[in-house]
């Protein structure tokens, strides 16, 4: 058994525990102690026994081509995305997931705030330290770039048929303001670059819905919000510490990363650090 430290509680870290912890280690979850916020039809590629519940058939749609659609989403066109193409596969909700996990986890994790000055203590403690914090909170060199795609997301607005369940649709089309709508596990959803969110003025917004522009009371029912996509960094702050890894799309600091690839990396990297004493 090995003394393991996962640093993040939001979903990546909590999979990470979860997977550490069916594997028979010692598992000490280092956080602020706060739920992470699952906006959106968020869902899993992969099936974990008693944390995710009944699957769903979500139907990808793709319109357009993909240099398109990344450089909507990028502003690059050559930037590689669609892991999965057009079709239909299974999912489960990240909603449900992360909360079941939280039931499990919360009253475990440590409550601290971890900073780039207590990475070499913790890997000197533990055998294994899987971060899913953020890989930029972790840096101590300004100088390091941290590259990020800025986003606007739609809640409670999709141009799919609110009808139709558990369905995506990507545009790589030029004349679609928007990258992604979505209708999924009951959550309507509507993604656009800053870039290109910017040439879109109110009323358009409010029209792509059929909601009427000047009614306060319609206008509530969507409400829009700031993010952003890692792209690449050029950090190697603690490189030296074989025994940290990164995990989870923002402690890669990557794209194309998947929350569920969190705990199928974690349990990699556990069966690997077994090794060292083999």
């Amino acid at each position: 058994m090995k003394r393991i430290a996962v640093l993040g509680c939001g979903p990546s870290g909590l999979l990470a525990a979860h997977a550490a912890k069916k594997l028979g280690q010692d598992v000490t979850v280092l956080s602020v102690k706060e739920r992470s916020p699952i906006l959106g039809g968020q869902y899993l590629h992969i099936e974990i026994p008693g944390i995710t519940g009944e699957a769903s058939n979500v139907t990808y749609i793709k319109i357009g081509d993909t240099r398109g659609y990344s450089q909507k989403v990028y502003g690059k066109p050559d930037v590689p995305c669609f892991r999965f193409p057009a079709g239909e596969y299974p999912a489960w909700s990240l909603t449900e997931a992360y909360g079941n996990l939280w039931d499990i986890w919360s009253d475990k994790i440590e409550h601290c705030c971890v900073g780039p000055d207590d990475v070499e203590q913790l890997c000197g403690e533990y055998d294994l330290v899987l971060s899913t914090i953020p890989r930029d909170i972790l840096c101590y060199r300004s100088e390091h770039p941290f590259e990020r795609q800025l986003i606007r997301v739609a809640q409670g607005g999709t141009l799919i048929n609110p009808h139709v369940e558990n369905v995506v649709l990507y545009s790589g089309r030029p004349r679609d303001s928007w990258y992604r709508t979505s209708n999924l596990f009951g959550h309507h959803t509507t993604e656009w670059s800053e870039a290109s969110i910017e040439s879109v003025d109110n009323t358009e917004l409010f029209d792509l819905f059929d909601m009427p522009p000047n009614e306060d009371e319609a206008r509530q029912e969507i409400w829009l919000m700031g993010g952003f996509k890692p792209l690449r960094h050029g950090c190697d702050c603690h490189d030296e510490h074989d025994n940290l890894v990164w995990l989870g799309r923002f402690g890669q600091w990557s794209h194309g990363v998947l929350v569920s690839d969190a705990f199928e990396q974690a349990q990699q990297a556990i069966k690997e650090a077994e090794q060292w004493d083999r």
